[in-house]
């Protein structure tokens, strides 16, 4: 797990900002990401911006790439 980012936190209720730090914690650039998940760069710039909801299937897949051994 992450510092500063509760286990307990639902996945639906990530914030955007929650989400752009795990990607940045991760070393991976916006299309980086993208290219993980199958999305478009514009696509992860959307939910960091708060311009898109971040679903429970989008929280889940970024956490499983942060608990994901290194």
């Amino acid at each position: 797990m992450l510092s500063g980012i509760s286990s307990c936190t639902a996945a639906a209720n990530m914030t955007a900002t929650e989400y752009k730090n795990i990607r940045i914690q991760l070393g991976l650039s916006q299309a980086g990401l993208a290219a993980l998940l199958g999305v478009t760069r514009a696509t992860i710039n959307a939910r960091e911006a708060g311009r898109t909801p971040i679903t429970e299937e989008a929280s889940r897949a970024i956490r499983s790439l942060s608990a994901a051994p290194k």
